[in-house]
């Protein structure tokens, strides 16, 4: 008798700045299977942009994206900054 197990991966998103923003899991929190994706999408709370996602040593500035479970557990970081004076007045001209 062989078993054979397949290992569970999580993905882990954390906020630079929780007043700032959200982020929907398109498949919810998990658990995830080697060769599953997972979507993200980040969303900005009013007075602030979205800046990017980061993972690991990789960003991207996309508002998605789409990861794919390989062999590890993922963490990601999404980033939000307020907007300043400039980003105010360019999105009234």
């Amino acid at each position: 008798v062989q078993a054979n197990f397949i290992t569970p991966y999580y993905v882990t998103v954390t906020l630079n700045d929780p007043a700032g923003g959200d982020y929907d899991v398109e498949k919810g929190d998990g658990p995830y299977y080697k060769g599953d994706t997972v979507k993200l999408t980040a969303t900005p709370k009013t007075g602030y942009k979205f800046t990017g996602w980061t993972i690991g040593d990789e960003t991207s500035t996309d508002t998605s994206i789409q990861l794919l479970v390989e062999d590890s557990d993922i963490n990601v970081q999404a980033d939000f900054t307020k907007l300043s004076i400039d980003d105010w007045s360019q999105k009234f001209d």
